[in-house]
């Protein structure tokens, strides 16, 4: 006689890590208020399995914003991005790809209640004790780098480093897409681009705004 194989139970990892992806749209939809059964429905599972590599919805939750901090997608999305296209059209998708970051994680924290994104657990702590001080986190650093890494082919057409230039498009676009800071009328990515790449002034009116400002500065007192 014989007795079919049963499938491989997965690792509590994946189990913790298929949940928390089936719990995302729920999460999103809903907030706190969501429900163990509801998550259980989505994920193909009990909820005794829920409980069985979560301790409590909370934890569920809390699994579910540590996935949607994680940087893969919008590096991967940057690293995408021809380096040998057009420098406006390639500022544009990187604004892009970074205002959907950031309206995404914007969204997801005043749906949960949240002021500001969760605490570096205790071994992120630990592993930062242990590098070098930096301006920006590891996870900060790598995203600047992949952006001066698609701004380095323009690199002398650029006024400021490609380093500190991508600092400053993360930073322009964060402040442009907040809902806090724009009234919940975050721009739009061809906008930030535009004043990132031109300034604020007309093309035509740069010339009178160098001689005004060359003048003024020659009429200067020593």
């Amino acid at each position: 006689m014989t007795t079919k194989n049963r499938a491989r139970p997965l690792p509590a990892d994946q189990r913790r890590d298929g949940i928390a992806r089936a719990a995302v749209p729920l999460v999103r939809q809903q907030g706190r208020a969501v429900t163990t059964k509801e998550i259980a429905a989505a994920a193909g599972v009990s909820e005794g399995t829920l409980f069985h590599v979560f301790p409590d919805k909370d934890a569920i939750i809390a699994a579910v914003v540590e996935l949607e901090l994680r940087p893969e997608r919008v590096l991967a999305a940057l690293r995408a991005i021809d380096p040998a296209g057009d420098l406006h059209q390639r500022l544009v998708s990187i604004v892009e790809v970074l205002r959907r970051r950031l309206t995404g994680v914007f969204e997801l924290m005043t749906t949960l209640g949240m002021r500001h994104p969760p605490e570096p657990t205790d071994h992120e702590q630990e592993n930062c004790q242990h590098k070098p001080r930096h301006r920006y986190g590891p996870q900060q650093q790598e995203l600047l780098a992949v952006i001066s890494a698609a701004l380095a082919p323009d690199a002398g057409r650029l006024r400021y480093p490609p380093e500190q230039t991508a600092s400053l498009i993360r930073l322009f676009t964060f402040a442009a897409s907040h809902p806090a800071i724009t009234d919940h009328n975050p721009l739009p990515a061809d906008l930030i681009a535009d004043v990132l790449l031109n300034g604020i002034t007309h093309p035509h009116a740069r010339d009178l705004v160098g001689a005004s400002t060359t003048s003024a500065l020659g009429d200067a007192p020593c």
